[in-house]
This record gives structure tokens, sequence and C-alpha cells, in this order.
């Protein structure tokens, strides 16, 4: 393996060991810590219009949809 490519694995992994403490002021919901990861897959309109709901309650996209799930928000059509 070439030497760059080593430093760039060792520096990735000391980036996630570090970033280990970042997850101590994760809020802890009806009991329950998150912990699930899940992937979607957006346009890039979606994800707009995503972060826009999210920013106008104050959360992030994340947060909004965790909340979703957890029946804290109603989804209505649009006309």
């Amino acid at each position: 393996m070439a030497e760059k490519t080593r430093r760039r694995l060792y520096n990735s992994s000391e980036a996630q060991l570090a970033n280990l403490d970042g997850h101590k002021h994760r809020k802890i919901f009806a009991d329950e810590s998150k912990s699930v990861r899940w992937s979607v897959r957006l346009t890039p309109s979606g994800r707009s219009g995503l972060d826009e709901i999210a920013k106008e309650n104050g959360l992030s996209a994340s947060e909004l949809i965790d909340r979703l799930g957890r029946g804290e928000f109603r989804l209505s059509k649009s006309a």
C-alpha cells in the first residue's frame, strides 16, 4: 500500500475515533438514543424542501424525519 494511502486511512480512522466523543450530546427521546443509521436518496428539490421544512421548525433534516416517524408531525398533501 502506498504511503499516501496508508496515511489517509490512518487519518480517517483517527478522525472517526476522535468524533466518537462528539456523540455524547445526542438527545434521548422516549427512552431511546439514536443508534440506527438509515440512508435515503432524494431529488435535489426534495432535499431542498426537506431542509426548508426542517429549518422552519428549528430542526435538522434528520430530526424532522425522526419526529415524523414518531408521529410528532403530520403530513398533508398540498393542493
